[in-house]
């Protein structure tokens, strides 16, 4: 990204001055101040970060794609997934209404996709968010022998003895 600042007319004050932000392709993206001819007197190339308002929708989807990948198993997938839900504001603990509730760590467990369990650890989704039943990864992960990924969520602090395990 550049920043652009500029006068504009004679150079004695009377035609106006301002700054313009432009992409990596010279489009502009936000401009303050411009009025009349643009002569810009100093490029100065920024780094920035540039926080973007997402639409519930694409949450939503941002939100899918992760529990998407996580349920298929791809590590590539989920990583692009997590990094674009993190910098849209996408909760990773997000309950799927559409399958019984169930997160991506959740779903990814239940497929033995330890994998995926990782990478979601890591980035930080909670591995005691029960389903809609009140049911979480561990109970299915031990009901399934799913072990690598029980192991996973245990040294992340799992609660072994949670609601859906018998005498929990």
């Amino acid at each position: 990204m550049r920043l652009l600042t500029h006068t504009t007319g004679d150079g004695g004050g009377s035609g106006g001055g301002g700054t313009v932000l432009l992409d990596d392709d010279g489009q502009t993206l936000a401009s303050y101040g411009i009025q009349g001819s643009e002569e810009y007197d100093d490029i100065v190339t920024l780094e920035m970060v540039v926080v973007v308002l997402l639409t519930s929708e694409q949450i939503e989807a941002l939100r899918e794609e992760v529990f998407d990948a996580a349920s298929a198993g791809d590590t590539t997938r989920l990583q692009s997934a997590i990094q674009a839900a993190k910098d849209g504001g996408a909760d990773l603990n997000w309950r799927n209404p559409n399958d019984y509730g169930l997160t991506p760590v959740y779903i990814a467990a239940c497929k033995g996709n330890g994998g995926c369990v990782a990478q979601l650890i890591a980035a930080g989704a909670d591995v005691n968010t029960p389903n809609r039943f009140g049911q979480t990864p561990v109970y299915h992960a031990t009901r399934q022998g799913k072990d690598g990924c029980l192991r996973k969520m245990n040294a992340a602090g799992a609660a072994v003895r949670a609601p859906g395990l018998s005498g929990g």
